[in-house]
């Protein structure tokens, strides 16, 4: 592969005091043990960031710039070549420095990235050729938001990176150092701009590489770092594809509690994630799986998502202290508005953005599952204490107004987020980033999809994640965006044409998850949706729960005798089920049987003990 040019000297990380004199550092904190013995004070060490960052900006400028000289190249105006057996070098230190600028060092501001613990794995092996190749190709596809023409030469590195690392896994002593890994986190975050399921196979192969590079990679700062990071990443997978945090990891989680700081907000983040992600997946086994005999109660995974939620307050009162914000409200008639409701957020940094929006995302989540679960605990237990009624119904309120709140929280935040606005002591506003929508995009959806926001709200979010997808070039916002846009509809219609459309809203949901995930464990799915006679479009399935609520709720469940064509479960939309559930009710109507009216008791029964909030909170939950 080109290189980025001569090697460079290595530079030294001692203190200034032992530089001066040559001596050999230590280099503990706060001070190192040389000037503690000779009784110095002790000025510290060199930045990180520093030491990366020194020379190789005006490096990568002074070449382009000779290039330029040399054949024409503009990196603003970059014309697309036919491709060539390598990459111009200075096209590939262009995308090397963008990932480096944008994700690492937060553009412009100067706060740091959210990328942060990236200087220490790069300034120790910065011409790791897969991780060259593999930050460079994250930065060539992110330019081409604005440079379309780049794609190709971004897919070309990327090729190139994936080539690297399999020779690097191949090799027993390259497979287990930090670059190789943090190539193959890097190659990640190109799919994550891409596609989401090539971005889940690779967060589980970075998982696979951490486990097997054992214990004893955790002596290593940067080992944790990137734990941190691939533990993060395979929650998120987890979740969204409802499966329970993988056990290898966990017991490397803790291991690593050993050599890292456990009242760290971000360290217990991702334990209480790890937490939330193997609850959520309990509960939807227990919930879909009828023939699997779970001992754990409803009672029981209600106490168990409690605990979680207040580690989460917890949490976040120690980033209160750790990484406060402060609050900006936007003049009342301002031409240009960028927040949702008039005000956002400044942080320090973008990894405190990180931070806070992580903690407050998984929490709605959690929030979520509290509100299922009462519902559940409410309907399903008889056995449950009379008494704890009016307990359960208060902290239903209070978690809804939990959820609202830190919906409106994640809001505020996206000004700066996506670079509109930037940290007081920045001369100027950093601009829009690529990093920064890779960042909000998750968190942007989990407020969408949540039950304690206004439709207004909702469009806002649509917006936000149509135009990161827009300017950012990240595909994966789209998709998402579109997803928003069904659930919006189905929560506008649920409300305006009654409780019964509830169950249409829940169903689609189900089948959703049922296509977006591959394969989840104990979600029931219909074989498909059928055109039977009547032009009543129904769902079949053996056990298939929606019948079961069909039942429930005075409906008559089709079965497959009497089907006629089917249609692929991506075709399914709402108003499929809308005419499913206006012929049933129109036949119910005829029928007006006192069946139907017990049946009609069953439902009022069930849904007066909620309010629709909760069943609002049972289909965002499911979805």
């Amino acid at each position: 592969m080109p290189k980025l040019g001569a090697p460079r000297a290595r530079t030294s990380r001692s203190c200034e005091n032992c530089r001066v004199v040559k001596r050999r550092c230590d280099k503990e904190v706060p001070q190192c043990g040389q000037c503690i013995r000779t009784r110095e004070i002790c000025p510290g060490y060199r930045d990180e960031w520093d030491l990366i960052f020194r020379d190789q900006t005006n490096h990568t400028i002074k070449r382009s710039s000779k290039t330029r000289e040399t054949n024409g190249f503009s990196t603003t105006a970059i014309q697309l070549i036919p491709p060539s057996r390598g990459l111009d070098p200075s096209l590939e230190e262009i995308g090397l420095n963008y990932f480096l600028r944008d994700f690492v060092a937060g553009g412009l501001s100067p706060s740091r990235g959210y990328l942060n613990y990236i200087p220490t794995v790069y300034s120790a092996d910065a011409e790791h050729p897969a991780l060259v190749a593999s930050m460079a190709a994250v930065g060539l596809v992110a330019l081409a938001s604005h440079q379309p023409e780049l794609v190709i030469r971004a897919r070309a590195k990327y090729s190139e990176a994936i080539c690297l690392v399999n020779q690097a896994l191949a090799c027993p002593a390259e497979s287990v150092k930090d670059s190789t890994l943090m190539s193959v986190i890097s190659l990640g975050v190109f799919e994550h701009i891409s596609n989401f399921e090539s971005w889940v196979r690779h967060v589980k192969g970075a998982a696979a590489l951490v486990v097997a590079r054992g214990k004893s990679q955790f002596v290593r700062r940067s080992a944790i770092l990137m734990f941190n990071q691939v533990r993060a990443d395979i929650t998120t997978a987890c979740i969204q594809t409802v499966q329970p945090f993988p056990d290898d990891l966990r017991e490397l989680q803790e291991e690593a509690t050993k050599y890292t700081d456990r009242s760290d907000a971000s360290w217990l983040l991702g334990v209480l994630a790890t937490r939330c992600a193997t609850l959520y997946a309990g509960i939807a086994k227990k919930n879909e799986d009828k023939s699997v005999l779970i001992p754990t109660s409803w009672s029981d995974f209600l106490e168990e998502s409690i605990a979680i939620q207040s580690g989460f307050q917890y949490v976040l009162d120690i980033l209160t202290t750790q990484e406060p914000y402060i609050t900006i409200r936007e003049p009342r008639g301002s031409a240009t508005v960028i927040s949702c409701d008039g005000q956002y957020d400044l942080y320090r940094t973008s990894w405190a953005i990180r931070l806070w929006n992580n903690s407050r995302m998984v929490e709605i989540i959690v929030c979520e599952i509290v509100c299922w679960l009462i519902n559940k605990v409410l309907t399903e237990e008889p056995a449950y204490p009379a008494e704890g009624h009016l307990k359960l119904q208060s902290k239903l309120q209070y978690t809804m107004q939990i959820m609202s709140r830190r919906g409106a929280e994640i809001l505020a935040s996206v000004p700066q987020g996506l670079g509109l606005v930037s940290v007081p002591d920045a001369d100027r506003p950093q601009g829009p980033n690529v990093s920064g929508g890779y960042m909000l995009i998750w968190n942007l959806y989990t407020v969408g999809k949540s039950p304690a926001i206004s439709h207004q709200t909702r469009q806002w979010v649509i917006k936000q994640l149509k135009g990161i997808s827009e300017r950012a070039n990240i595909a994966m916002a789209f998709q998402l965006a579109k997803d928003l846009v069904q659930i919006g509809q189905m929560m506008v219609r649920a409300a305006s044409l009654g409780r019964i459309h509830i169950i249409a809203a829940i169903t689609l949901m189900r089948l959703r998850r049922c296509i977006s995930a591959p394969s989840p464990p104990g979600i029931p799915v219909a074989s498909s949706i059928t055109g039977p006679d009547g032009d009543a479009p129904g769902i079949y399935g053996e056990n298939d729960e929606f019948n079961q609520d069909c039942t429930l709720y005075g409906l008559t469940p089709l079965t497959s005798s009497s089907t006629s064509a089917t249609r692929d479960l991506h075709e399914v939309s709402l108003e499929d089920i809308e005419r499913w559930i206006e012929a049933h009710e129109l036949q119910r109507s005829i029928a007006n049987s006192s069946e139907t009216q017990q049946s009609d008791s069953n439902w009022e029964a069930r849904f007066n003990a909620v309010d629709d909030h909760r069943a609002l909170s049972t289909a965002a939950f499911i979805a």
